[in-house]
């Protein structure tokens, strides 16, 4: 999980972005990992290359931030602020693995 979280916000981070700066709720952060998550295993599973990977990645961690219409830049504070109060980030991943786990209940 370690792993993913590096890669996800490596290709997050190499986009560009403006400012703002909101910490997101918990609970739509739930929302937006737990996407962010399942495209990551769908490409994960493709026979790309990494860079293929990772700019496909891109495309799709944009669209997701999109869909919940939260900019980048809360998108790095909230995960900055969330990974300096680790009890906070370890419930968000706990709701992340129980959705995607049993997503007919959500």
């Amino acid at each position: 999980m370690k792993k993913h979280l590096i890669f996800l916000l490596f290709v997050l981070l190499s986009c560009n972005s403006t400012s703002s700066k909101h910490k997101i709720p918990t609970e739509k952060m739930v929302l937006i990992l737990k996407d962010m998550h399942i495209i990551q295993s769908y490409f994960y599973e493709q026979k790309l290359s990494n860079e293929e990977r990772i700019k496909k990645s891109k495309q799709m961690y944009n669209s997701i931030l999109s869909k919940y219409n939260v900019t980048k830049e809360d998108f790095y504070y909230s995960m900055n602020y969330y990974s300096d109060h680790v009890h906070q980030l370890d419930s968000i991943y706990k709701l992340v693995i129980e959705t995607t786990s049993n997503p007919n209940e959500n």
